[in-house]
């Protein structure tokens, strides 16, 4: 086997491989300020997230105890409804007579009655205030049935919904014709 010499070029080359190779060690890994950087930029990724879902989970709340105190006002209207115009016009506007007792007029009240169970735990978190009037305008006559809801204090539907918000809803029942 030949033994070639080593010149002056061949040694220059060397040293540089020699020279990168050193080099290239250095660069393996992060330095200390980009791993506090990186772990900056992720941190605020992840509270943009928390915080995101955060709100997510109140809208849909709010959400679902106004759908419960819209049901609550429904309720009442569509079973006084259902009696109609004269049973409502003899029976439920005389003063002093509640022949429902679980709707009772004029008087805010547990929309759960206290014997019942088929109603959701959450519509207990709302009060309900029932009233009915006569109205008349020509020959027309009708009865308006007004129900009001509004969340209970300290309440779970207070402390989520967005704005303390009473629920309103209005029917109006007319008269038959004979």
């Amino acid at each position: 086997m030949a033994i070639r010499s080593l010149n002056s070029s061949h040694i220059k080359l060397c040293c540089q491989l020699i020279a990168s190779q050193k080099s290239k060690k250095k660069c393996v890994g992060f330095s200390l300020l980009e791993l506090i950087i990186g772990m900056l930029f992720m941190t605020w990724a992840l509270l943009g997230f928390l915080a995101l879902n955060s709100s997510s989970k109140q809208g849909a709340m709010d959400a679902y105890f106004e759908f419960i105190g819209f049901q609550a006002a429904q309720e009442a209207i569509e079973v006084l409804e259902s009696f109609g115009y004269r049973w409502l016009l003899t029976r439920y506007m005389e003063p002093n007579v509640n022949p429902l007792s679980e709707y009772p007029k004029r008087e805010w009240h547990n929309v759960i009655p206290k014997e019942n169970f088929y109603y959701p735990e959450e519509v207990g978190y709302f009060d309900r205030w029932i009233e009915v009037e006569k109205i008349s305008s020509g020959e027309s006559n009708a009865i308006r049935i007004t129900v009001k809801v509004k969340p209970k204090g300290q309440s779970k539907a207070m402390a989520y919904l967005n704005s303390s918000k009473n629920i309103s809803l209005s029917t109006l029942v007319f008269e038959q014709p004979l």
